[in-house]
């Protein structure tokens, strides 16, 4: 989502100067942070998530099925919390302007605050993925169900790739917009602000 996730960073901050100071350069700032720590959250949560929906179905096959969702969802979210926030907090601080690079950010925050410094802000990423997640992972699934019962004779394993893409895209869509407030808050929390 870069350059919009700088600009977005920059906006949440504050800017001062209007548009110019959000839409100046770099805006590729914390790029770098950014891919080495989504790459392994993306991993946990996704991995977390399915093996607890499985687990949670086979020991519960009465249960409804979105709570059940719900609950892998959390789940996956905490433990990927623990994998993102120290990738968060140097790419925000990059992207705010404290630091020219993500290796300056990482010095920084490691000589300020030690280890700790890395999870600042890690309550404040929980508070806004968690019911992020919990918003977007069951109502994927939900709308999955929706599709497959209009498009695919009820049958959810023959939803294409790309139509699972865009069933995604609109469930992250519709939980972003109603988690953003509290990604303000979280961002505030993560620089320091």
């Amino acid at each position: 989502m870069f350059p919009v996730d700088t600009m977005k960073t920059r906006l949440q901050m504050g800017a001062t100067n209007g548009m110019h100071s959000v839409l100046k350069p770099p805006y590729f700032a914390g790029y770098g942070a950014a891919i080495c720590s989504q790459i392994p959250y993306g991993m946990v949560v996704f991995g977390t998530y399915e093996t607890a929906k499985t687990a949670l179905i086979e020991k519960f096959p009465g249960a409804p099925k979105l709570g059940l969702y719900l609950s892998a969802a959390v789940l996956g979210d905490l433990m990927g919390s623990l994998v993102l926030t120290p990738g968060e907090i140097v790419k925000q601080q990059t992207q705010a302007g404290l630091y020219k690079t993500n290796t300056d950010a990482l010095r920084g925050i490691l000589a300020r605050r030690g280890a700790r410094g890395l999870y600042q802000g890690y309550f404040g990423l929980v508070a806004r993925d968690l019911p992020f997640r919990a918003l977007q992972l069951p109502m994927y699934e939900q709308f999955k169900d929706f599709f497959a019962a209009r498009y695919t004779n009820g049958v959810v394993d023959d939803i294409r790739p790309h139509q699972a893409a865009c069933i995604g895209a609109a469930a992250g869509m519709i939980s972003a917009g109603l988690t953003n407030p509290v990604d303000v808050i979280k961002t505030q929390m993560m620089v320091g602000k």
